[in-house]
């Protein structure tokens, strides 16, 4: 079997000291890979704080339509109406609609609906909360 050439190599000492630093191409290229990186980062930092303020927006709504349902219970059975009405928390603007369906589901018995709708950083929102009302009577 014949002998392999001895094929020769650099010393690692010889090949460090061949490299004195790093090119402006390959600091280009890390300088854009971190550019990209911080442009993701910082669009899903702005996506998730806009959701954020829309899901504060939701509970707010959510809040006051309950809070609306409450106030047509409080009334006797016979003046549970309807209305339209606007409310402002913290510079947003809530527009409330409220439903007063007589005989639904049944006799003696309405269907009180509210829908509170509203503009928030990812666009128009709105959220629906229904209830039903018996009128208890005596025999």
């Amino acid at each position: 079997m014949p002998t392999p050439e001895r094929i020769d190599r650099p010393t690692r000492s010889a090949r460090l000291a061949d490299q004195r630093g790093i090119t402006l191409i390959e600091s280009l290229i890390a300088l854009g890979l971190l550019i990209l990186g911080a442009a993701a980062i910082g669009r899903f930092m702005t996506t998730q704080i806009r959701h954020a303020a829309g899901n504060h927006l939701g509970t707010a709504a959510y809040a006051m339509a309950a809070d609306e349902i409450e106030r047509i219970r409080s009334l006797p059975f016979a003046e549970m109406v309807g209305s339209t009405r606007d409310a402002e928390e913290n510079d947003v603007v809530f527009k409330m609609v409220s439903t007063v369906r007589d005989g639904v589901p049944a006799e003696n018995m309405k269907s009180i609906g509210v829908r509170v709708s509203w503009r928030s950083p990812i666009g128009p929102q709105h959220i629906d909360l229904q209830t039903v009302y018996a009128q208890v009577t005596a025999e």
